[in-house]
Order: structure tokens, then C-alpha cells, then sequence
């Protein structure tokens, strides 16, 4: 849809995206190359003088005044604008696992039997260090807008995927200015069909609406072309407001009924068929072939400048970059997920104090695990969801003893080989790296710690608990093991340089806790060498449960380890 009554409302959300000033943050994942050999994370735009008024420009700001000329129909300002931005932020082309990841979630398009409109062309454009894809539909034209001079319409859904890049993990699709964003519902039709959403496509108008669209809320607008035929100014059924769509389309008919364009081009007055027949979302469009068909495939922060100076010779109106405002009715897609434990620091958790474990154990443990009962009927079966749940996508080997060095634990899991340091200068101490996490649980048992009442949003409820102790260090077979001090990645470098204390404590210990949690270290993804493939955490959890994951000071008193995590598990709701 391109009625005029949207500009203000895709300025507002455009702007609200390209002034950020930097990558926004989903979920707080760092800028990532995706595993693909060769590419490199996009850097921060550099900063550059605009005609010597002293003012400091970025592809931010660029891009946001391409956006501004565009909706203006000052197409070559905005050119200008555009081609400025991808110079400070240059798109690139995707590698083939990116290509592989944009395919594998493109959404299945469903139309009507009657659509008089073909599908023009297909572009996606996956974001550098989110994981977001944006599916950009053009269709021939829209049916109330012969006279707006775009000569194709131009509509667009999302797909935001897990860190291992498998799985659907939200979905939004764009509709009339407003974003909708997909139920449950359509996140299990959508992995029932390998990870691809549902589109259901409004006859002539192309808005866009995902599987389960029956059971939305929508606010009617007074600008609204159909507004006299549904409630405004408060929700209603996204089922009255299509209804209201298609009485208008059957009894008015389209806009600008008698326009000679409409005429030359012989489109229909009027939607002739029965509202069953307007809701017949059966005939299916390709999306994937018609990406693959015409290569339009890029990775960039920037989707309208791509589509200007990159894949479209013709013009088209700017929409929605990325779905990250709750603004009008815009979901954000860097939202905090909602909390599980109302939580706001280590001592809501009541951790039990050091000397529960046997004293064998070196370092208090730096991960805490809160699973809720419902997860599992008994306490060991909730130790080895947790053990299961991460060992496959991590790839973990696990050894139940007996142990050279058991640290006190009952059981332990490690991968071996990742980020090997390479130095000419330090032949001797180059190395491989290990993640190593020992489990703790039979002490807590025996003591009966293994439940805990916390509160909730929705009241008390009941978690199994479960420690852990996760570190980061040279591998094992290295004649180096553990320890190399000046390590760029697992010695007391960077920001770690100033940590007096031992090694372990202030530097393998955090570094493990943050592999676990995000997949990286030092904020960068780290990948598996045989297929660089990224070794993911704690957030690869998100398709299967709600995960809530917080991370504390420590270096106190008996816990004797720099930073503490707790991840909270909870069926999805």
C-alpha cells in the first residue's frame, strides 16, 4: 500500500532506525560475519565532512536524508543521498552459507485466485551483525493507486533467525504502515514447513498478513481508504478489517475509479467475488525462485539505498528498514524478551554459599542454571536437559570420569580446537583454545538445594537449580596449557589487562561464561574450524524455551570468580 497517509509514519519509523548511530542491538549480538571464510564483521561508518559546514555526517545520517529527498519524489537528491551512505557503509555480496541462510527462511507467498498483479521482482537483505532478513516484495502496481507514479508496489516482511541460523525465531510482515507480528501459531506452521513463514497477500492491495492473521487485533485509521466500513481510533479484528476492505472494494470499488491509466490498463472496477473469496489465500507465488532469478541478494544495514543503487532501475517508495520500534503499532525487534523471574540482582537468587560443594572444587561456580518444574519431573531428568539441550549444538563431549582433574564436579563437557592464535613473533606459545564447563549438581541434591521458590510475573513457581563452572583456556594437548598471559584471546589482554588476581578467576572464567551465554568471545563469534559454522550457546535456546539470562559482579567474599550468569528456562508460552 502507498497512500500518503503512511509517509509520516514511515518517516518517523525510518528515521527512528537510521539514527541510531551505530548497528542496533538484537538481544545484544555482536557484529558477526556469519561463519563465512573471508567476510569480515561491517566495521562502525567512518565519519566524513560535508561541504565544509564543519558538520560530521555517517551512513546514518545519509542514509536517513536519502530516505527524507525519496518519500519527497526528489529522487536525485535522494540518489545522492543513498549512494553517499553505502560509501561510508558499503553493502556486500553474501557468501554462500548467507545465501543458503537468506534462502533457506524465505517466506511462502500465498495470493488470491483472482490477483490481478504479478510479482515484479524479489529482493533480501540480510543484516550485518543482526539476524534479520528483510524480504522485499514488488508488485506490479496496487489497485487504488494508479496516479502515484511508483511503478510497482512495494511491500516487505522480516524473518529474525536463531544463532545457529536454523531455526525461525520471530517473524513480522508489513501491512497498511503498520507492522504485524506473527503468533506461535505461525511459528510452528512456519517450522512444520523447513523454517519457512506464511504470507497471505491482500487481493489488489498487497498487504501482507501472517498465518494465523484471523486471530489479530488491528487499529482502524480515519485515513484508512475503508474507513467508513469498520470501527476506528480502537483494535478490532483484523477479520472486520478485511471485511471492511473487501465491501469497499465491492461496493465503491477502487480509488480513482475512472483514471485513464486504470482505464488503458484494463484493470477491474471492482472486486467482483464473496468475501470467502477474497480471504482464498491458495495460489502460491515463489519467493525463492524469484530471488535466486534475479540475484537481488545483498548484506547491509541499508535496505532502500541497496534497492535504489543496486537493484531496481525503476522507482519504488520506501518502507520500514527494520521492525525495531513500537512506534504506531511497530514491533521492536530488539525488545528485552519478557522477564521470567522478577530479578534484579545476584542476591534474588540466593545462591548458596561456597562451602555446599566439595572442597575440591577451586572457584565458586560462575553459571547458575533456574529451570522451571515444569520443564522436567525430577531433579536429574532437569540436569540432563540442560546437559542435552547444550551438547548437541555446541558439539560437547562429555566425560563422566573417571577424571585426571575433577575439580570436585560430577560431570564435565569440552570442545576442543577453536580461535588457534598464530603469531611469528610467539612461535613457541601459538595455540588453539578449549571451553570447559563442569556441572555441579549431586552436592546441591543432598542438600536439598535443588529447588528454589522464585517470584514471577505471574506469582511464586517453583526451579530446579543447577551450578555450573564454565572457563576458557588453552587447549589441552598444547604443551602451553593453561596459560599464556599475553594471549589476545584468552590472556590478560584488552579489556582484561588491568585485572590483577589470578588467571582463571579474572580471565578464563568470564571469557567461558560469555561463550556459553553468546557464542563469542571478546564480542566476536567464535565458529567451528571444520565447517565454520558458529558455535552458538545459550541463545540457541530460544526456538525451544522462554530464556531469560543475566549476568552479575562477582569477585566477593567466597565467590572467588570475576562475573556470575544465571540462565532462567521456562516452557514458551
Amino acid at each position: 500500500m502507498r497512500a500518503d497517509r503512511v509517509i509520516p509514519l514511515i518517516v518517523a519509523a525510518v528515521a527512528a532506525v537510521v539514527t541510531v548511530g551505530g548497528p542496533p542491538s538484537l538481544a545484544q549480538m555482536p557484529a558477526a560475519s556469519f561463519g563465512v571464510p573471508g567476510s569480515q564483521p561491517l566495521a562502525q561508518a567512518p565519519v566524513a565532512s560535508v561541504g565544509g559546514t564543519g558538520l560530521q555526517e555517517t551512513a546514518s545520517s545519509r542514509h536517513e536524508r536519502g530516505v527524507n529527498f525519496h518519500l519527497e519524489r526528489r529522487l536525485d537528491e535522494a540518489a545522492r543521498e543513498y549512494a553517499e551512505a553505502l560509501a561510508l557503509e558499503p553493502p556486500r555480496t553474501p557468501g554462500s552459507d548467507e545465501r543458503a541462510t537468506i534462502l533457506r527462511f524465505a517466506p511462502r507467498v500465498f495470493t488470491t485466485p483472482d490477483e490481478i498483479f504479478s510479482l515484479k521482482d524479489a529482493a533480501a537483505v540480510l543484516h550485518p551483525s543482526e539476524r534479520l532478513i528483510a524480504y522485499h516484495l514488488f508488485w506490479e502496481d496496487d489497485i487504488d493507486f494508479p496516479d502515484d507514479n511508483d511503478p510497482c508496489d512495494h511491500e516487505v516482511v522480516w524473518v529474525q533467525f536463531s544463532p545457529d541460523r536454523q531455526s525461525i525465531e520471530r517473524f513480522w510482515t508489513y501491512f497498511h504502515g503498520r507492522i504485524l507480528e506473527a503468533g506461535e501459531d505461525a511459528l510452528r506452521d512456519a517450522r512444520a514447513y523447513a523454517m519457512r513463514p506464511r504470507v497471505n497477500v491482500q487481493w489488489g492491495k498487497h498487504g501482507s498478513m501472517p498465518f494465523g492473521w484471523e486471530s489479530m487485533s488491528i487499529v482502524g485509521d480515519t485515513a484508512d481508504l475503508e474507513s467508513a466500513y469498520y470501527t476506528v481510533g480502537k483494535p478490532i479484528a483484523l477479520t472486520e478489517y478485511n471485511r471492511g476492505t473487501w465491501q469497499k472494494l465491492r461496493s465503491d470499488g477502487r480509488r480513482l475509479i475512472d483514471h485513464p491509466l486504470a482505464r488503458r490498463l484494463q484493470w477491474p472496477d471492482r472486486f467482483a467475488g464473496t468475501w470467502e473469496r477474497f480471504v482464498d489465500f491458495s495460489r502460491p507465488v515463489d519467493l525463492a525462485a524469484a530471488i535466486k532469478a534475479g540475484n537481488l541478494m545483498s548484506v547491509s544495514r541499508w535496505n532502500s539505498a541497496v534497492i535504489n543503487r543496486h537493484f531496481l532501475a525503476y522507482n519504488f517508495r520506501p518502507k520500514t528498514e527494520w521492525p525495531v520500534e513500537r512506534t504506531g503499532g511497530l514491533v521492536r525487534a530488539d525488545a528485552p524478551p519478557p522477564k521470567l523471574v522478577e530479578a534484579a540482582s545476584l542476591a534474588d537468587y540466593r545462591l548458596p554459599p561456597r562451602t555446599v560443594f566439595d572442597r575440591a572444587m577451586p572457584r565458586y561456580p560462575n553459571v547458575w542454571f533456574y529451570l522451571d518444574t515444569a520443564l522436567a519431573d525430577s531433579y536429574g531428568a532437569a540436569v540432563r536437559l540442560v546437559a542435552d539441550q547444550l551438547r548437541g549444538p555446541m558439539r560437547l563431549l562429555e566425560d563422566h570420569g573417571p577424571f585426571g582433574n575433577p575439580e570436585g564436579c560430577d560431570f564435565e563437557v569440552r570442545l576442543e580446537h577453536l580461535q588457534p592464535w598464530v603469531s611469528a613473533a610467539q612461535l613457541p606459545l601459538q595455540h588453539a583454545h578449549a571451553f570447559h564447563l563442569r556441572y555441579y549438581h549431586s552436592a546441591l541434591e543432598k542438600q536439598q538445594l535443588d529447588q528454589i521458590t522464585l517470584r514471577t510475573p505471574t506469582g511464586d513457581r517453583r526451579f530446579y537449580r543447577i551450578a555450573a563452572s564454565a572457563h576458557y583456556e588453552v587447549e589441552h594437548t598444547n604443551p602451553n596449557h593453561a596459560d599464556v598471559e599475553i594471549c589476545p584471546v584468552c590472556g590478560r589482554t584488552g579489556e582484561y589487562q588491568d585485572l590483577k588476581g589470578n588467571l582463571v578467576e579474572m580471565v578464563h572464567d568470564p571469557l567461558g561464561l560469555e561463550l556459553l551465554l553468546n557464542g563469542t568471545i571478546r564480542n566476536q563469534p567464535v565458529v567451528f574450524e571444520e565447517d565454520r559454522r558458529e558455535v552458538g550457546g545459550i541463545r540457541t535456546l530460544g526456538s525451544r524455551f522462554a530464556v531469560q539470562q543475566q549476568v552479575f559482579a562477582a569477585a566477593s567474599g567466597d565467590r572467588n570468580t570475576l562475573r556470575i550468569g544465571v540462565v532462567v528456562l521456562a516452557p514458551r508460552r
